[in-house]
């Protein structure tokens, strides 16, 4: 699974509604080896500050623990929710992704169970998708899960949510846009 960047704040989004895991409070945590530490906590501490969320730094954290560990990669990715308790959970982050706080919020919130923006069931309201020009094979960033596991709880489409794309988002070209905006062409400029 491929997943990828963003840069606003989180607020409401799809979010899975049964988890066979959930993740136990504080959620610890452990960064990796040459990442930017200083944007990864801020990032954490903007979670704590607007949600119940609550974290705990544990260098300690072994593979055998339940949290999170930040490990640098040449990719920016998370599994979508809690992947198996009692076991560590890898956020790989490029060191592009280390250092926006907004990529960072993003791969959290996969690990907390949320999903892209434009992967809402409702989503074809309110942006079109250009298929063709998505890169190949990661066409799935795109796809609309099983709606009776995935529930938006009747909030309005975010444009500026952390867990959108930009329009050019794994796009074939930086030119050519995968999503647009069906209410106005200016909310182009706000996602991702």
């Amino acid at each position: 699974m491929y997943l990828y960047n963003d840069s606003n704040t989180i607020y409401k989004r799809d979010i899975r509604e049964y988890y066979p895991q959930m993740w136990k409070f504080p959620i610890k945590y452990k960064i990796g080896n040459y990442l930017n530490n200083y944007i990864i906590k801020k990032a954490l501490e903007e979670i704590e500050s607007n949600t119940c969320v609550k974290f705990q730094e544990d260098n300690l954290l072994n593979i055998n623990t339940e949290g999170i560990f930040f490990e640098l990669s040449t990719r920016c990715m998370s599994y979508v929710g809690l992947e198996k308790s009692n076991e560590r959970q890898t956020i790989e982050l490029s060191y592009v992704c280390s250092s926006g706080t907004g990529y960072v919020l993003h791969e959290v919130g996969h690990a907390l169970g949320l999903l892209h923006e434009h992967t809402r069931t409702d989503r074809d309201k309110f942006v079109n998708i250009d298929f063709s020009n998505i890169k190949k094979g990661l066409e799935i960033n795109f796809k609309i899960p099983n709606g009776t596991w995935y529930k938006n709880y009747s909030t309005h489409y975010d444009y500026g949510s952390v867990m959108s794309y930009r329009p050019n988002e794994v796009s074939i070209s930086n030119w050519k846009q995968v999503t647009t905006s069906k209410l106005h062409p200016e909310y182009d400029r706000m996602t991702g």
